[in-house]
C-alpha cells in the first residue's frame, strides 16, 4: 500500500505542476478564457484515471494470485530477473545491484539526450541561436554519458543478468547495432552543424535500445522464471483491453497530429 501511495502522491504533484504551469501561462498571457478547456482537460483526466485504477483493482482481484503477482510485477516494470516471480526477493538488494542502478541511469540520461535533441531543433526553428547553442552542448553530454552508463550496465548485466545478456548480444546485437550507429550519427551531424537529420537519428537510437531489449528479455516477463503468457490476463479481458487501446487512439492521437503540426508551425503562438 505505501509505495502505492507514494507513486499516486509523486505522479498527482507532477502532473499538477504542469496544470500549474500552464494555467499560470495562460493567465499571465491574457487568455484567461482558455482557462475553461484545461479544467476540463484536468477533470477528464482525473476521472480516467479514476476509471482505470477501478478497473485495474477489479481486474487484479478476478485474477489467480500468479497473474496477480504477474500483473504487479508489470506496473513495478521488474526488467532485469532480481526480482522472482513468487516475490520473495531482497528489499534492498535487488533494487541497489548494479545492473538496475546503471540501466536506470541510462534510460534517465537517454530521456535527458532526447529532449535537449528536439530542443536544439525548436531553438533553431525560433531563431534564437543562444539557447540552440545551449541545447546542443547538452544533447552531447547526454548523449556520452548515456553511451557510457550503457557499456557499464552492460558489463553488469553479464554477471548478473545471464539470460538478457546473452540474448542481448546475439539476437538483439543488430539492433544494439543500429542504436549505435544512430547515436554516433546523430553525435556527428551535431558537431558539423546540421539539424535534418537530428530527430530521426535520436529517435531511432532510443527506439532501438528498447526493442533490443525487449528481444533480449523475450519470452520472459521476469528472466527466468515468469514468462509473458503465464503472466498475461485472461482472453476476455485482453480483448477489452485492446478495444479501449483500439478507441483511444482513434481519439487521441488526431488531437494529438494536430497539436504537434499547430506547435512547429508556430500557430500556437498567435491569437485567432
Amino acid at each position: 500500500m505505501l509505495p502505492t501511495f507514494v507513486i499516486g502522491l509523486r505522479e498527482g504533484l507532477e502532473a499538477s505542476l504542469i496544470v500549474g504551469i500552464v494555467a499560470a501561462f495562460l493567465g499571465q498571457q491574457g487568455r484567461s478564457r482558455e482557462l475553461r478547456q484545461v479544467w476540463i482537460g484536468t477533470a477528464l483526466a482525473v476521472s480516467i484515471c479514476v476509471a482505470v485504477g477501478v478497473a485495474l483493482d477489479v481486474v487484479s482481484s478476478s485474477l489467480p494470485q500468479r497473474q496477480q503477482e504477474g500483473l504487479e510485477t508489470v506496473v513495478g516494470a521488474i526488467a532485469v530477473g532480481n526480482v522472482p516471480a513468487h516475490g520473495g526477493g531482497d528489499a534492498f538488494s535487488t533494487w541497489l545491484a548494479p545492473a538496475p542502478l546503471f540501466i536506470g541511469a541510462m534510460f534517465v540520461a537517454t530521456g535527458a539526450y532526447l529532449s535537449a535533441v528536439f530542443l536544439v531543433g525548436d531553438s533553431r526553428r525560433a531563431e534564437d541561436h543562444e539557447m540552440e547553442l545551449y541545447f546542443e552542448k547538452r544533447a552531447l553530454a547526454a548523449g556520452v554519458v548515456a553511451g557510457i552508463f550503457a557499456v557499464v550496465g552492460l558489463i553488469a548485466l553479464h554477471s548478473e543478468g545471464h539470460y538478457v545478456y546473452n540474448r542481448l548480444v546475439h539476437e538483439g546485437l543488430p539492433l544494439i547495432i543500429l542504436s549505435a550507429v544512430c547515436g554516433l550519427g546523430m553525435l556527428a551531424v551535431l558537431l558539423l552543424g546540421g539539424r535534418l537529420l537530428l530527430r530521426p537519428l535520436a529517435a531511432g537510437a532510443v527506439i532501438a535500445v528498447i526493442w533490443g531489449w525487449f528481444v533480449a528479455q523475450f519470452p520472459y516477463l521476469l528472466p527466468t522464471s515468469l514468462k509473458i503468457s503465464e503472466a498475461a490476463a485472461p482472453d476476455a479481458t485482453l480483448g477489452a483491453v485492446f478495444i479501449v487501446f483500439g478507441i483511444a487512439c482513434i481519439v487521441v492521437l488526431p488531437a494529438l497530429m494536430i497539436l504537434f503540426v499547430l506547435a512547429q508551425t508556430d500557430m500556437l503562438e498567435h491569437d485567432h
